[in-house]
């Protein structure tokens, strides 16, 4: 008799925070640093960058759903997910470092190198991060975990992010003794590492405990048809929607975070500290998160984190950014969305739940990656749109800053994902499954499996 694997416990709730601060030491680096390094180190324009982050994003509109329909059919004695992740981490470590090194080519040779290895980083991001995303929903079928599994992995974050982001430009200078170049290659090269090694340590920890019913192999229907089963579900079709809109704001502001602080607020001193409020105020309020979803359920929570946010961005941009006691007033308001922040996987799950019910068909992996697409797609389109409309606004590296390029970098920071943030509420407004519905539909599939 195969032996019955155990329910996932605390160990594995707060390892799976520890998986996602590991991912941190890529998605922060990057999408904090990625766009300063490209125009002052690297020595791209920003409208160079701007185009060579929506050509990746192009290419992640491919990748991702393929990703999605390769974990749809792997059936591993390692799990589902797990090989995945394991595997993903090790190319992902090669790329991040590659990522962050000057090559010794021309402006078009270096150029192609950016390409080839921003991509290259997306790719392995997507091999790494996809099935992890996915991993809660192997690891158990009770949703208050679940809830407990996010909202660790989303403290993990915000943990990660804070560590990123208060520490990453000091050892930048520590570790490039006067080169920046040498600085940002090995900070990369260390935060690649740790996180290889942090991974090992979680993919012990978080099993996959729920298994496949033993026909699942022989009764998966195809590509093409899980493809369609997803575009008819309409609840994932408006969760895709909120996280494509909620991230091109979220990246949109940290894409040109950096030339906000250094720039408009112009208090370097305490750049560090206004930079990780927001994610210290996340960090604090997430615990709560499990218990606001089980009261007032995971669709309200997450309309809660978007007015949040988004008066925290309004107060940025409209106040006096200059003042420094208003700007952490606003960064903490701001870093409150993040009570929302773990409710989109919950949302997902239940989605997929919904339909596998109704239709019979469960899509799990696929879903996971398209709503992952959606990240990069909304990360992509926010990114590139901050660093464009600094640049609009004569935004050059070594240019003098004028009160018009304040102007548009403090648009590109505040003001565009404030409007933005406000657009995300609207697709939740219309998902129609509640904690009551989804109460009978978790009926439903365990009367159906014990049919089966």
């Amino acid at each position: 008799m195969k032996e019955k694997r155990r329910e996932a416990g605390k160990s594995a709730v707060v390892m799976y925070g520890v998986g996602n601060f590991s991912a941190q030491l890529s998605w922060t680096m990057v999408s904090t640093y990625l766009s300063v390094f490209y125009t002052d180190v690297f020595g791209l324009t920003p409208m160079a960058v701007s185009i060579l982050m929506l050509v990746a994003k192009v290419w992640d509109g491919i990748n991702d759903p393929m990703m999605g329909a390769i974990m749809q059919k792997n059936h591993s004695r390692w799990g589902k997910y797990r090989p995945f992740i394991f595997v993903g981490s090790l190319i992902l470590m090669v790329f991040t470092v590659l990522t962050f090194s000057v090559p010794g080519f021309g402006s078009t040779g270096r150029l192609v190198w950016a390409y080839v290895t921003y991509i290259g980083l997306g790719m392995s991001y997507t091999m790494e991060n996809v099935p992890f995303n996915a991993l809660p929903s192997r690891m158990t079928k009770d949703p208050n975990r679940i809830n407990q599994i996010f909202s660790s992995g989303m403290m993990g974050g915000a943990a990660g992010g804070i560590l990123l982001m208060s520490c990453t430009l000091p050892i930048v200078t520590l570790l490039g003794e006067g080169s920046q170049k040498a600085g940002y290659q090995r900070t990369a090269a260390l935060y690649a590492a740790v996180s290889v090694v942090l991974n090992i340590i979680v993919l012990h920890f978080c099993q996959e405990n729920v298994e496949d019913a033993p026909d699942a192999s022989k009764s998966e229907i195809s590509t093409r048809e899980s493809f369609a089963a997803i575009f008819r579900n309409k609840n994932l079709m408006l969760l895709f929607l909120y996280t494509l809109i909620m991230m091109t704001a979220v990246m949109g502001r940290v894409g040109v975070m950096v030339y906000f602080y250094m720039y408009c607020v112009n208090a370097p001193a305490l750049m560090g500290i206004l930079m990780i409020i927001p994610n210290i105020a996340g960090l604090a309020v997430m615990p709560l998160a499990p218990a606001v979803m089980k009261k007032y359920g995971k669709k309200a929570a997450a309309i809660l984190g978007c007015v949040l946010g988004a008066v925290g961005l309004a107060m940025m941009f409209f106040g006096p950014y200059t003042n420094i006691p208003w700007m952490v007033a606003a960064s903490v308001i701001y870093g409150l969305y993040s009570i929302g922040a773990p409710c989109g996987g919950g949302l997902l799950i239940d989605a997929v739940d919904d339909y596998e019910a109704s239709e019979g068909v469960r899509t799990e992996g696929l879903a996971f990656s398209v709503n992952g697409l959606m990240n990069k797609i909304g990360g992509g389109i926010g990114s590139a749109a901050g660093i464009a409309l600094i640049g609009a606004f004569g935004y050059q590296n070594g240019t003098k800053i004028t009160e018009s390029i304040k102007t548009g970098i403090n648009l590109g920071a505040n003001c565009m994902p404030f409007l933005i943030m406000l657009a995300a509420i609207v697709p939740l407004l219309f998902y129609n499954l509640d904690e009551k519905k989804m109460a009978e539909v978790r009926q439903k599939l365990q009367q159906k499996q014990i049919r089966e």
